[in-house]
């Protein structure tokens, strides 16, 4: 490895953000730094003759974290323009990096005449960016994490209307074997061998062009969207957009475009029109149209074929990661054969735009198929999180490896050998009691880092987030990150005693499916399935005894918990351990283990304890356990008696919707009248 930047420091802190510092871009927590923009162009230079190299010898620099310090990234050039786009526009470059020192997973830079941007995926799962930030003649930059400005990624009230042409595979055959665990793992693997590049079109409207700032700045924001849908796309199918329009379809002026800003549905057919005659039909194999308007439209599974450009987003301010991944990678995702993947019903989630076939995600869901914070009471989060749900990964594999989609694609094989998941094994567990999902992971490429995440995989019954009506989504998808375990609900909200939107516990006797995932951030995935049996045995396992977290140190502590029933059939589960944790739940220390489950024992207290001190009794040979002074979040059985007030804490937001074509023409006037208060997707 090569470090491209020891001579030189790139960046030096303009001011630390304090309390007195003025919110920038929306931001309440950032660092604002100067970069010689100079020198990092003659340090990422050097990374060209890289591409060939082994990953060792890979040039790396170092960049800025929010909180201080710095982290330092591999750089490799990527191709994101066409040959002879790129040609024409020396001046724009686009880089994949990879962390070396455990901070960054993976990401992409790019260097516009706009300048420097970058999205990093973090190890713990955020998000990270930095953007450049105008301030008069100066150009400073932001770094910043998406966890701590949520309110800076909240968008409009918008929604996402999708067109199915006569030709286009239905939702339901295109799902049909989402559950099945053997079928789709094969399709995955093959997916992951191999790397599908699509040649992508994107035209803007004057009026897009003129919020920009003219032509070059409308072609550069277009590039830094095209960069970083590529971070999500080629990790979670192993497919690669290449930008083949330059600006002769960046539109500058909104008199005399050949587009109806106002109108998605026309657009559709407009962008047909203008893709075929300016860049030619067989000059790409997806089109898009971006403009200003308040939502999204696009046909379902169209990559390839004669309906290939009808896709569009539009937002008042079609900027940032909202605009991105809440709405771009939506739309194009509806064009390369996904659909929605939410559960609730109220808000925009309501009527048509709900898939039942994919309903995987409770309320509002959270992944880029979704229609994270659009849906009101049902909503988990603002906005969207850079992921793909599996279920949508699937639905997108099918298209493109099976479908049209693959007659188009240029396919380069992989020599990067795939992970491995293991979900563990099924287990029964009492209702209304917390319990861990437990996984593990292996990759064959040892240079590789994993990450993991878990879903629920229940397409059941609409309804209410946080409801458990026996059959329905339930628990809620997050960002992937280090670790192959996810306590349900979140530790954090079982210490704080809160209640979040999609981290409630089950009530009903019923199943749950989980699926874990894990990603190698080089287009690899594994995945393995898990069934959840869950009795209700009339009351829930917990604890008794301590009722507080004030214990004596070192001393003697009585440890009394209801059995509820779990020491008989079909639980079975004979003997506890207990342990206690002194830091909010992150650490346990063993107590005692494999004593008797008969609801009492004694335990001898460490002589080292912290302010706050939780006891957990855990199953010896199960999942699911009790913590002391807590009341786990219990989800009601039915929409009437669901609460409207939840704790919507997590980071993001997402979405579309999908109709047939009866009610596209309604739905692309009802975004018009929308439009006046607000946006949709």
């Amino acid at each position: 490895m090569t470090n491209v930047d020891a001579a030189t420091p790139l960046w030096q802190d303009i001011q630390a953000r304090t309390s007195a510092t003025p919110t920038v871009a929306g931001l309440q927590h950032y660092r604002l730094l100067h970069l010689d923009e100079t020198e990092l162009l003659v340090q990422l230079a050097q990374t060209d003759s890289a591409n060939t190299q082994a990953r060792g010898a890979v040039p790396s620099i170092e960049l800025p974290l929010p909180d201080g310090g710095f982290a330092r990234v591999t750089v490799t050039p990527t191709d994101v323009l066409a040959p002879d786009i790129a040609a024409t526009y020396p001046e724009i470059g686009t880089w994949k990096v990879f962390g070396t020192d455990g901070k960054v997973r993976s990401g992409v830079l790019d260097f516009t005449p706009a300048g420097l941007h970058a999205m990093l995926e973090m190890a713990n799962g955020d998000t990270l960016f930095i953007d450049p930030q105008a301030d008069g003649t100066e150009r400073q930059y932001l770094s910043f994490r998406k966890s701590a400005n949520a309110e800076a990624f909240r968008h409009g009230d918008w929604s996402c209307t999708t067109h199915q042409q006569p030709s286009t595979p239905s939702f339901a055959s295109a799902v049909s074997a989402v559950s099945a665990n053997t079928a789709a793992r094969s399709l995955a693997a093959r997916a992951g061998e191999t790397l599908h590049t699509y040649r992508i079109a994107i035209a803007a409207t004057g009026e897009y062009t003129r919020f920009h700032g003219g032509q070059s700045a409308a072609f550069s924001a277009i590039v830094t969207t095209v960069n970083r849908l590529n971070q999500i796309y080629e990790r979670d199918l192993s497919t690669r957009l290449t930008l083949v329009s330059g600006t002769t379809v960046v539109y500058t002026n909104p008199q005399t475009d050949p587009y109806t800003n106002s109108s998605p549905v026309l657009m559709l057919i407009e962008n047909t029109r203008v893709m075929n005659q300016v860049i030619g039909v067989n000059n790409y194999d997806i089109g898009h149209v971006v403009a200003t308007f308040g939502g999204g439209l696009a046909s379902v599974g169209v990559a390839c074929g004669e309906f290939k450009a009808e896709g569009t987003t539009g937002l008042p301010e079609p900027v940032g990661d909202s605009f991105i991944i809440d709405y771009v990678a939506h739309e194009i995702g509806h064009q390369v054969g996904a659909s929605h993947t939410f559960n609730g019903t109220r808000g925009a989630c309501a009527g048509n735009n709900r898939q039942a076939e994919t309903a995987y995600e409770p309320g509002s869901g959270s992944t880029i198929m979704a229609y994270t914070g659009l849906c009101g009471g049902d909503d988990l989060q603002v906005d969207s999180d850079a992921m793909m749900h599996s279920a949508s990964i699937k639905q997108i594999q099918d298209y493109l490896h099976n479908g049209a989609g693959a007659s188009c694609a240029t396919k380069t094989g992989l020599s990067n050998r795939l992970p491995t998941a293991d979900a563990g094994s099924d287990y029964t567990i009492p209702a209304a009691t917390p319990f861990v999902l437990k996984g593990s992971g292996t990759d064959a490429d040892s240079t590789n880092t994993l990450s993991y995440s878990w879903e629920q995989l229940d397409a059941g019954s609409a309804s209410f987030v946080n409801v458990d009506l026996g059959d329905n989504a339930l628990i809620r998808a997050h960002l992937p990150t280090s670790s192959p375990e996810r306590t349900i609900p979140q530790m954090s909200d079982l210490v704080g005693r809160v209640q979040s939107a999609g981290e409630v516990l089950p009530v009903t006797s019923r199943f749950l499916n989980f699926r874990l995932l894990t990603r190698d951030s080089r287009g690899g995935i594994g995945f393995d399935d898990t069934l959840i049996r869950v009795q209700n045995t009339g009351s829930a396992f917990a604890i008794t005894e301590p009722s507080g977290t004030n214990l004596v140190r070192g001393g003697l502590q009585n440890v009394a918990w209801n059995v509820a029933a779990t020491n008989q059939s079909p639980i079975n589960c004979s003997a506890v351990d207990i342990a206690v944790s002194a830091d909010n739940g992150n650490t346990f220390a063993t107590l005692l283990s494999n004593t008797p489950n008969d609801g009492n024992a004694t335990v001898t207290l460490p002589t080292t304890l912290g302010n706050t001190t939780y006891l957990r009794v855990k199953c010896s040979n199960n999942i699911f356990f009790a913590l002391s002074a807590t009341s786990p979040a219990q989800a009601p059985t039915s929409n009437d008696s669901a609460t409207l007030s939840v704790n919507t804490n997590a980071l993001s937001g997402g979405g579309g919707g999908s109709l047939p074509y009866a009610g596209l023409l309604l739905l692309g006037l009802y975004a018009l009248l929308r439009s006046y208060r607000g946006t949709r997707r």
